[in-house]
This record gives structure tokens, C-alpha cells and sequence, in this order.
């Protein structure tokens, strides 16, 4: 049987909320979906729990896996056995609002250059407690270049296109736990990719923030996806060391000296002229990656200047006006709503 949409979950010991999130999906407004849930060899109450779903509601398809595989590998069992043109993906511990994939179905019907839709995060906590609402750029261009500073699109609120997700080869494995951040870097060469503006998803963070340790293989992995994406860089960069500064810059982190701003700005420069030539972007997106990039590199020109070198804040303010003219303005009403605190 043919169905428009194929709900993709993989899940490994959830039963704590694996029925919230089972529920959030069979309530949805939009009925043409298959949901494929595929067991990663969980050793706790999850498969009795999926057993009694699947038995009644058909839509349900399990897949159950003998051993562990880990979460990419988990992945590609339930994308390989999509039957729907359009893959929404879902986690175990999260909520789907009840009208997520009536919009998403409903946007890429309309938006057909769009291959990767996203939406706008709301946190909760373990008992269901609402938390922040986490920003995401709706703009495709400025996604694809925030996609270089830190991963933009939240994986369980993803819905993108099965023949785009075959051609990049599904999830790419030896990337945990950035195995959705490598995928969205493939595919931005192939699609525009996007968010909708409003929440449709809840998010679930269940106790304190990752380790010390846990962040650090997220970011030594990530330095590596951009690595990987941009390919070489200029040969008087080492390159991840670059990347690092520009990632922490996006989290007010900013480069300890003259040399290591002029880095990062040479690394800025590198992105832009990266992200501009994808083929999938239009003219209006590219405006708005080099604006964005002016404007960070007016940061970066203030940066200097804090640092004692004028002679390199001049340099990279003239930098900026050539990478956007108008960049000054943003920059200056970023500056002055940090000072109003507004």
C-alpha cells in the first residue's frame, strides 16, 4: 500500500516515553502516513510496549533488531523501508503537536525546490514542563550558512524527501552523535533546506546538560563535518583550529588575540565563499549569507579593535563593506540591543 508520508523512529530502552511520543504521532491530523519504528535491541519493557501499539493501529510497521546497532545504522533500516515520498523523522522521548506533519506535508507540496523542512523546537523536561523555544532560521539561504556555525535543523522535527535522502546515501555511520549534522551538511549541496517558524515539536532534555566529555565529541565532531563539507582550506590555516573559533564566536566566545581574530575572519571568508557557490541556493539567499557574514565580520573587527589593533579593525571593517555593504546596519543594531539588554 502507497502512503504520502512514512514516520521514521528508531528507538533503544525508551519505555519511559515511548508512549507520548507513539501517541503524538497516531493523533496527528493528517492520516497518509506508515510509521515505521525500529527496535534497536532494547532490553526493557519497549518491545512489549511497541507489540501492543502495532496491534492496533495498522499504520505501525515494526522492525526489530537481534543487537544494539546504534542510532544511524538503526536509522537506515526504517529509511530503506519508507513507502512514502516524504520521510518525517521522530524520536522515542519527544512530542509531535498534533498538526506537524499536516504542515510539513503542506509546505513542501507547495515548496518544491525545498528538500529538508525542519520546525521550531520547544524544550520540556522529564515531566513534561515547558522550557525555551530554540530559534531556527526560516530562510534557506541563512540556514545553509548557519548550518556552518552550529546544527540548526532539530533531527526529530525534520521531514525531508526520500529520493534526495537515497541519493546522499542515506545516514552516514562513523559520525555519532552528529550523524543528522553530516547528512544536512550533504544535502545542502543538493536541496534548500529550511525551517518552519513555529513550534511543532517538543523536545525532550531529560536531566543535566552532556558531560564535559560528551561536548567535546560533539564539537571535535562537528569541526570535522565542516572540515569534511568546505574541503581544503588556505594552506596557512590548519583549518579546525579556525572552524573552532568561528563555531565559539556564534556562542559569544571570541578569539583570545589579533592573530587568532585575523584567523577566524580568513576562516569567515572561507565559509562565505563556500556557502554562496551552493547551486541550490537563489540570489536573495546569497544576499543574506553575505550579509550575515558582514555582519560577523564587523564582530570580528570589533574583536581586534578590543585587542589593541586597529590597523587589523580597520582591515576587516573594509572586508566586511566589500562582503556587504550595508552589513554596518544589522551589526550596529545587534551592538545596541545588547547594550539595552532588549
Amino acid at each position: 500500500m502507497s502512503t504520502a508520508v512514512s514516520v521514521v523512529m528508531p528507538v533503544y530502552n525508551g519505555q519511559r516515553f515511548l508512549e507520548q511520543a507513539l501517541d503524538s504521532i497516531v493523533a496527528q491530523t493528517y492520516r497518509d502516513f506508515d510509521f515505521h519504528v525500529v527496535d534497536d535491541g532494547s532490553t526493557d519493557d519497549t518491545p512489549r510496549i511497541l507489540r501492543r501499539y502495532a496491534a492496533r493501529d495498522p499504520r505501525i510497521i515494526l522492525h526489530t533488531l537481534e543487537r544494539n546497532q546504534g542510532f544511524a545504522a538503526a536509522l537506515n533500516v526504517g529509511c530503506r523501508a519508507a513507502r512514502g515520498d516524504l520521510i518525517a523523522r521522530m524520536d522515542a522521548d519527544d512530542v509531535s503537536l498534533p498538526n506537524r506533519l499536516e504542515r510539513q506535508v503542506t509546505f513542501l507540496r507547495r515548496h518544491s525546490d525545498v528538500g529538508v523542512l525542519g520546525t521550531c523546537v520547544q524544550v520540556i523536561d522529564e515531566d513534561g514542563r515547558l522550557g525555551a523555544v530554540w530559534p531556527c532560521p526560516a530562510q534557506p539561504g541563512l540556514t545553509a550558512w548557519t548550518l556552518m556555525f552550529t546544527c540548526i535543523v532539530v533531527h526529530p522535527s525534520v521531514m525531508l524527501r526520500r529520493s534526495l535522502l537515497e541519493r546522499s546515501g542515506f545516514y552516514p555511520l562513523g559520525y555519532t552523535p552528529v550523524e543528522d549534522y553530516a547528512l544536512w551538511m550533504r544535502m545542502a549541496k543538493m536541496t534548500r533546506i529550511t525551517n518552519l517558524p513555529d513550534v511543532l515539536v517538543r523536545y525532550r532534555e531529560v536531566g543535566s546538560s552532556l558531560s564535559r566529555a560528551a561536548n567535546e565529541r560533539v564539537e571535535s565532531e562537528s569541526v570535522r563535518v565542516v572540515r569534511e563539507t568546505i574541503g581544503n582550506v588556505n594552506a596557512d590555516m590548519s583549518g579546525s583550529t579556525e572552524i573552532g573559533m568561528l563555531r565559539a564566536l556564534a556562542r559569544h566566545n571570541y578569539p583570545r588575540n589579533a592573530p587568532d581574530t585575523a584567523r577566524a575572519a580568513g576562516m569567515l571568508e572561507v565559509f562565505a565563499k563556500y556557502v554562496t557557490a551552493l547551486h541550490p541556493l537563489t540570489s536573495t539567499d546569497r544576499y543574506y549569507v553575505r550579509l550575515d557574514a558582514g555582519v560577523r565580520l564587523w564582530l570580528l573587527a570589533a574583536v581586534a579593535l578590543s585587542k589593541r589593533s586597529p590597523s587589523l579593525a580597520s582591515r576587516l571593517a573594509w572586508r566586511s563593506v566589500v562582503m556587504s555593504p550595508v552589513g554596518i546596519f544589522p551589526f550596529i543594531a545587534k551592538v545596541t540591543r545588547r547594550i539595552l539588554g532588549v
